[in-house]
């Protein structure tokens, strides 16, 4: 129910909770069939005014369905996801304040999401980086870490992209 593109602004559905709920029924029955489910950049309102990609409760309704299942995110580079964590209405270039960016990916980390899409190629090397020195600063953050870590190799494994 949602009508603007929320890559450019955060698009808010006002579903009604029965709808969310028999939407994620659909999704339930096709779970062990689908190795992957990307959060979007969608704000629930009935559930949350946070993107469902930051809404630790909408990424766990995925990872309940398919434990297995690697939750992927939205484009974190995004306007609308950028615009989010800053507090701002508009993100207009690429001089994006390094700790805002730092908290677009922790934020998307203690979400539950375990792959990180991001469409700006400095930029991933920069997440990466960061990603590695949450790992060292907290044993909380290299345990949320491996645990996607692991769910990916498995998707991989049973893919049979590794042995």
């Amino acid at each position: 129910d949602s009508w603007t593109n929320s890559d450019h602004q955060i698009a808010v559905s006002s579903t009604p909770r029965a709808k969310i709920a028999k939407n994620v029924e659909f999704f339930k029955t096709l779970a062990n069939d689908i190795p992957v489910t990307m959060m979007n950049s969608v704000s629930f309102v009935r559930i949350s005014s946070r993107p469902a990609v930051f809404e630790p409760k909408i990424v766990k309704m995925a990872r309940d369905m398919s434990p297995e299942t690697v939750i992927l995110t939205d484009d974190l580079w995004g306007v609308s996801l950028r615009a989010w964590i800053s507090g701002n209405e508009r993100v207009r270039n690429k001089n994006y304040p390094a700790k805002d960016f730092r908290k677009l990916v922790r934020t998307a980390l203690m979400a539950g999401n375990d792959m990180f899409m991001i469409t700006y190629s400095s930029k991933a090397v920069e997440m990466i980086n960061y990603l590695a020195a949450l790992s060292k600063q907290s044993k909380y953050y290299r345990q949320r870490i491996e645990e996607s870590a692991a769910r990916i190799l498995k998707m991989k494994y049973r893919a049979g992209i590794i042995k």
